[in-house]
């Protein structure tokens, strides 16, 4: 356990849901599936199906959009590994928007409301 917590602690950026936490994490899940496979079907415990494994559900983590560039941070060597582009969405910078009293004799109409299926909903 002693191991498992100085890779924990290894670097600035790793935290919860870190590359550097699910690895090994993985590793362990997908060698005692194996064992398990062994043991009650009979099926011969091979290290490459382990790491296909590992590789296969960080793809689908990362395809499923559940992997976050932030779970990267640090080890981006690591993810090019995986095959794994991370390039950055640049979003647009905020615009202010606000609001100005109508002038005097102007009316306010309300059009914010709610619509579900063509029909008014509370």
């Amino acid at each position: 356990m002693e191991g498992f917590q100085s890779q924990r602690f290894s670097g600035q950026f790793v935290r919860q849901g870190h590359i550097r936490m699910i690895i090994p994490l993985l590793i362990l899940w997908f060698i005692w599936i194996a064992r398990n496979d062994a043991k009650y079907w009979d099926i011969f415990m091979e290290p490459r199906r382990i790491i296909w494994r590992i590789y296969y559900t960080i793809s689908l983590l990362h395809t499923g959009r559940l992997f976050w560039i932030i779970y990267w941070r640090g080890d981006i060597d690591i993810a090019h590994l995986f095959g794994i582009s991370l390039t950055t969405l640049l979003l647009p910078p905020p615009v202010l928007v606000y609001w100005h009293t109508p002038p005097m004799g102007s009316y306010k109409v309300n059009t914010d409301g709610c619509v579900k299926d063509g029909f008014a909903s509370r």
